[in-house]
């Protein structure tokens, strides 16, 4: 396809994007939402969610620290069988 053609397409693709974005924000159910996420801002939504996002991240790290702990224990554990095969072999 020519450029001329990606262009039209991009010029229609933009218009039915704006004419959907108007029709959205400024119909009843537009405002409804604008105003729900107003509220949930209002009474301390975007604190709740970082307090949530600090308890998660807080409890990955310990998962992955205690996910690190039993590999190395493993490997140790592999590591003490793999000497004591060997010398008994020897």
């Amino acid at each position: 396809m020519s450029q001329k053609s990606h262009f039209i397409e991009g010029v229609v693709v933009g218009a039915v994007l704006a004419v959907a974005g108007v029709l959205f924000f400024k119909s009843n159910t537009g405002k409804k939402i604008v105003r729900r996420a107003e509220n949930w801002r209002d009474q301390g939504g975007p604190e709740e969610v970082k307090e949530k996002a600090e308890e998660m991240i807080a409890k990955t790290l310990k998962s992955i620290e205690n996910g690190f702990g039993k590999i190395t224990k493993n490997t140790e554990t592999r590591v003490r069988n793999a000497t004591r095969d060997s010398e008994e072999h020897a």
